[in-house]
């Protein structure tokens, strides 16, 4: 287990990263040194703590008690109302149900909402860059913590009506949305919406091609779908070790990154397979298909 201030660490890191996409590995460890000579030029300051808001939810995230954690997530609240992170946490922590956190969430949203409305932050110039707005990006947390939810309980088009709203506010697509919607694309089978959502982004990256893949193989379209895997495979060659299940623990561990992955790269695919584990589940023999094809490369 982490200590708590590697804990810290790391989801700093996380959120340093969230504002590059697309990076190399060579360019994503370049991203993680700049970051820690930050980090460290923080610490060497002088200035005593300030115990704002901020200050009580790394406490309630650091905590390993559920109970210091809420007690410390509720100080966050009764410094600032609308601090979205700490009633996330503590919707987190909660032993309720998906559809009654589903109900939590729709609240917290529209309270958000409202609030950002009276800022002013909903201006037109600020939409489309709401990630990159310190104020606006916890809403946007909350809004994919809410498409998640909606994906476990099977509301799949209202997942999808999720993740348009998103990437709308968020052009740059931080959290990978694009990559959510597009499974829900190829589970659901719209082939007009997939290629849209392709051609917006013009990428050809694991998360994008692996549910196209899917998708063509559902829609009987095999050249498509053996177009894509080809050139899924070709740019990823991890691709047909992990999905013949010959990668070791050893090589699964070293391509392990804490604040993510690198794109083409093991970590990069396993991410992808989990994303992706209601449609994989929902195409057993697409899967098994992939495999088949995968043999024959």
């Amino acid at each position: 287990m982490m200590s708590k201030d590697t804990e810290k660490i790391v989801r700093e890191l996380q959120e340093f990263m969230d504002q590059f996409k697309d990076l190399s590995e060579e360019e994503a460890r370049g991203k993680v040194d700049e970051f820690l000579k930050q980090y460290n030029d923080k610490l060497a300051a002088v200035d005593p703590v300030e115990k704002d808001q901020w200050y009580y939810l790394d406490l309630a995230m650091e905590a390993e008690d559920v109970k210091v954690a809420r007690k410390n997530a509720q100080k966050a609240l009764t410094i600032d109302p609308y601090c979205t992170d700490a009633e996330l946490l503590l919707i987190d922590l909660m032993d309720i149900t998906p559809e009654e956190a589903k109900k939590r969430f729709e609240k917290l949203i529209k309270k958000t909402e409202k609030h950002l409305e009276e800022e002013g932050y909903f201006a037109e110039e600020n939409i489309g860059s709401f990630y990159m707005i310190h104020e606006t990006r916890p809403y946007i947390r909350a809004l994919g913590t809410y498409m998640d939810d909606l994906i476990g309980l099977g509301k799949f088009r209202a997942a999808i009506r999720a993740g348009l709203n998103i990437i709308r506010l968020n052009e740059n697509d931080n959290l990978g949305i694009r990559y959510d919607l597009m499974a829900l694309y190829a589970f659901m089978e719209d082939v007009s919406s997939a290629e849209a959502l392709l051609a917006a982004y013009e990428e050809e990256s694991a998360g994008m091609l692996f549910p196209l893949i899917l998708l063509y193989y559902k829609m009987d379209d095999y050249t498509k779908a053996r177009k894509y895997l080809k050139l899924l495979a070709g740019k990823n060659p991890d691709l047909k070790k992990l999905m013949m299940e010959e990668l070791t623990d050893e090589e699964l561990d070293q391509n392990a990154m804490p604040f993510g992955y690198a794109m083409d790269t093991i970590g990069e695919l396993m991410d992808v397979i989990n994303r992706d584990m209601f449609l994989i589940d929902s195409s057993v023999g697409g899967m098994l298909w992939i495999k088949s094809e995968l043999s024959k490369m």
